[in-house]
């Protein structure tokens, strides 16, 4: 664990026909399909995200993630490793 991920916790989310990922401000949000908020998780204390299954993800919660140096990981519903997608800033270089 190193100094900029040191409290943050590891998100996990388990896909569900009813339950959306999305953002509010700078909180992802776990949003009920008819649109109740389930629960909010400060971006600032969250080291990764972990999705398990095929479910609904908008756009904003990538654009969150990537403003933060947050990486996203995807699973199966089985647990099976599917794939990943980390933001990590070009330096620039002088040539």
């Amino acid at each position: 664990m190193t100094f900029l991920t040191e409290g943050k916790a590891t998100f996990y989310f388990f896909s569900s026909a009813n339950r959306n990922l999305c953002v509010s401000g700078r909180n992802f949000v776990l949003r009920k399909e008819d649109g109740i908020i389930d629960q909010k998780i400060p971006a600032i204390s969250v080291r990764d995200i972990v999705i398990f299954g095929e479910s609904m993800i908008h756009a904003s919660v990538f654009s969150l993630a990537r403003s933060n140096e947050i990486p996203i990981h995807f699973l199966s519903k089985g647990g099976k490793y599917v794939g990943s997608i980390r933001f990590d800033y070009s330096k620039n270089i002088i040539l």
